[in-house]
């Protein structure tokens, strides 16, 4: 097998190197809006024991907004996981995934709409979105929240491309980002959201990291105290002074989380030089 584009925009990005840690497959999902490009600072600091996928899903930046006409998006993940099943005869061994697609994880270790994963395999959210009550949520308050939260891909534009982006382009290139999104994957973000205080997740014991920006919408922010109350073994970090997009702002700090949580050691970090990337 070699490296490159698979069907339905999965991709091999980066393979384990032979050394003295087992070798560990991770998937990356990325949130709506968003795309593989989220991933590039994150990717570099993982050590070189961990073999990277990614994925382009149809709610990247850019694409066609078909996909979310449909109330049906699980399958959207569900299909990647089961890719590299059938590619490498083993599924990957953690999943890790942001924002809409991190809620999309939740339901799929819930069991809803039938399609399961595993209750075991390990899974890092970060930025998820969880809902504290059953009560609605009426159109007065998703819209200004709804662009609250997708203002934050302004911020993620700076970090990505630096002084490249003026200003007034990094406006545009949002502005642009909403008129192509449409009404419709708003509208998903949002069922997903609220299924959220459905879902059975005291019932869940696969290891799970849940990490948020500190300095991301208050709904964000609470959503990682909300899980981790609700799921009895996830572990949860705040990164001070964060974002919405962790692996942008902040990938060192991030990439030292997900390493101890794969060692199986925990969130907390393992030497003085992880808690100098974690501040």
């Amino acid at each position: 097998m070699t490296a490159g584009v698979w069907p339905a925009g999965l991709r091999l990005r980066r393979r384990a190197e032979p050394g003295g840690l087992a070798p560990v497959s991770v998937l990356l999902l990325h949130g709506m809006g968003g795309g593989v490009g989220n991933w590039d600072a994150l990717t570099v600091l993982l050590t070189p024991h961990i073999e990277v996928w990614d994925v382009r899903l149809p709610w990247a930046i850019g694409a066609d907004q078909a996909w979310a006409r449909s109330a049906a998006v699980t399958h959207w993940v569900a299909d990647p996981v089961n890719r590299i099943r059938v590619l490498t005869g083993r599924g990957p061994d953690v999943i890790i995934a942001h924002s809409f697609a991190a809620n999309l994880v939740l339901e799929m270790l819930a069991g809803l709409g039938g399609l399961e994963l595993c209750n075991s395999i390990p899974v890092v959210l970060i930025s998820p979105f969880c809902r504290g009550t059953r009560a609605d949520l009426g159109w007065p308050s998703i819209i200004p929240s709804m662009k609250s939260c997708f203002s934050r891909f302004e911020e993620e534009i700076r970090l990505r491309r630096g002084s490249r982006v003026s200003d007034d382009i990094r406006k545009k290139m949002v502005q642009r980002a909403f008129e192509l999104m449409g009404a419709y994957p708003p509208l998903r973000f949002y069922q997903t959201y609220l299924r959220t205080a459905e879902l059975g997740l005291e019932e869940l014991t696969a290891p799970m990291l849940i990490v948020g920006g500190g300095g991301d919408i208050d709904a964000a922010v609470q959503s990682v105290s909300v899980l981790g109350r609700r799921i009895p073994h996830a572990r949860t970090h705040i990164i001070d002074g964060c974002g919405h997009f962790p692996m942008t702002e902040r990938p060192a700090g991030l990439a030292c989380l997900i390493e101890d949580f794969i060692d199986g050691i925990g969130p907390q970090p393992r030497s003085a030089r992880h808690r100098e990337m974690l501040t």
